[in-house]
């Protein structure tokens, strides 16, 4: 059943990322259900495109450590 929610997440989100490659939240988000599915690159790369399209977000979300 958890396979099958991430599934569903990743989805949702990819949805979203079609549409608004830069959407801060889906990005963060989907980088951190990457993180929980030790998919590290994948997690990276979306953790550092939503830097890029917002620092202050990022930290203000504790992101940046």
């Amino acid at each position: 059943m958890e396979k099958r929610r991430i599934g569903i997440a990743i989805l949702n989100l990819n949805i979203v990322l079609n549409i608004k490659p830069s959407h801060f939240l889906s990005l963060v988000f989907r980088g951190k259900v990457y993180l929980r599915e030790k998919r590290f690159k994948l997690a990276e790369a979306d953790f550092l495109k939503a830097y890029k399209t917002n620092p202050y977000r990022f930290i203000h979300y504790g992101l940046y450590n």
